[in-house]
């Protein structure tokens, strides 16, 4: 039976209680070739789509549970025993434990001890992706602070478009959200990589853009990651922001700035097709991918790929969806159409 362990002081409210805890599985995805980070194992620590924000462009889906209370939805021993397993059955290792997933990572309040039984149990860096919308409060930056690299995003610098493109929970502000990041990264002896998605006709304005400027200069990340929508969003209506504007903003953000692309090129694996098959299921349960990422992502060939994906269609392991052009693959019983 799940168990869930909570702060004896949250106040949970309606719908909030998580329904999936320890005995969920499937908490190690990967590895994956990160646009990013390179060759990174992930670590879900949340279940899926517990997190602060509901932000309109989200590829893994509606928040179905918005909050801001932090808890204890796995035990620590059970995420690590499947690192583990994980770990000794990869070849070659990965590159970096990235702990993220589909919800808000550090609403796990036992993320800063699990960071540091990871270093222990691998020699590898830690990242955390985090959308850093609790980094005001004192326990959440030390829980981090222990990490070798953090990936904090932020999308917004005035209030009004915070509010529309990342729909947070009603006690977040994005002042105290700002003072958090800031206060970080003063205390913080790691890297700190900044990632800015941009929604065309949200946050792609000269004031905002202006906006967010203003915030990279006080917080000066070793890099500042430009993206844009490339995957289905929550909302249908959130487009992504053209090439070239996308490149003339990371212009003016300066020399740390760069505009995230996908890999150009994938290499043949040797993996079975019944790993593999089991290794995309992961990908895709987490957030739709066109053929050519899950190519990319996994450093398969695209027509190794596109075979075994027609062939979990027809048994019904995932489905497909067309969204701007191309078809997504997802977790469901067969083809499916969006507009």
């Amino acid at each position: 039976m799940a168990r869930c362990v909570k702060d004896e002081s949250t106040v949970w409210t309606a719908g909030d209680t998580p329904s999936v805890c320890e005995d969920s599985s499937a908490r190690i995805f990967g590895p994956v070739l990160s646009r990013r980070l390179g060759r990174s194992l992930g670590v879900d620590v949340v279940p899926p789509k517990t997190c602060t924000y509901d932000c309109i462009y989200c590829e893994s889906g509606p928040t179905t549970r918005l909050t801001a209370e932090r808890f204890s939805p796995y035990s620590i021993a059970a995420i690590l025993e499947e690192l583990e397993y994980h770990l000794a059955m990869i070849s070659p290792p990965p590159e970096v434990i990235t702990l993220s997933g589909s919800g808000e990572p550090t609403l796990n309040r036992d993320i800063g001890k699990l960071i540091q039984r990871i270093q222990q149990l691998a020699a590898l860096p830690v990242a955390v992706i985090t959308n850093g919308s609790l980094l005001n409060f004192e326990n959440v930056r030390n829980t981090l602070i222990h990490a070798d690299l953090v990936l904090p995003s932020l999308d917004a610098a005035t209030a009004e478009v915070f509010s529309r493109i990342n729909r947070p929970h009603p006690s977040l502000r994005l002042d105290q959200i700002v003072a958090g990041l800031e206060e970080f990264r003063r205390e913080f002896a790691g890297q700190m990589w900044l990632e800015i998605l941009l929604v065309a006709g949200i946050n792609d304005s000269t004031q905002e853009v202006e906006a967010l400027q203003e915030v990279i200069a006080r917080l000066g990340p070793e890099r500042v990651q430009v993206n844009t929508v490339d995957r289905p969003p929550s909302i249908p209506s959130a487009g992504p922001v053209s090439e070239a504007r996308l490149t003339e903003i990371a212009e003016y953000f300066g020399k740390a700035a760069e505009v995230i692309s996908c890999f150009d090129s994938a290499t043949v694996s040797n993996r079975s097709s019944e790993h593999l098959a089991k290794t995309i299921a992961e990908m895709v349960r987490r957030r739709p991918c066109t053929e050519r990422q899950v190519s990319e992502a996994l450093g398969v060939e695209l027509a190794a790929i596109s075979r075994l994906l027609e062939s979990m269609i027809g048994h019904g392991q995932v489905g497909r969806k067309y969204h701007q052009g191309k078809y997504f693959y997802f977790i469901g019983p067969g083809d499916e159409m969006m507009e």
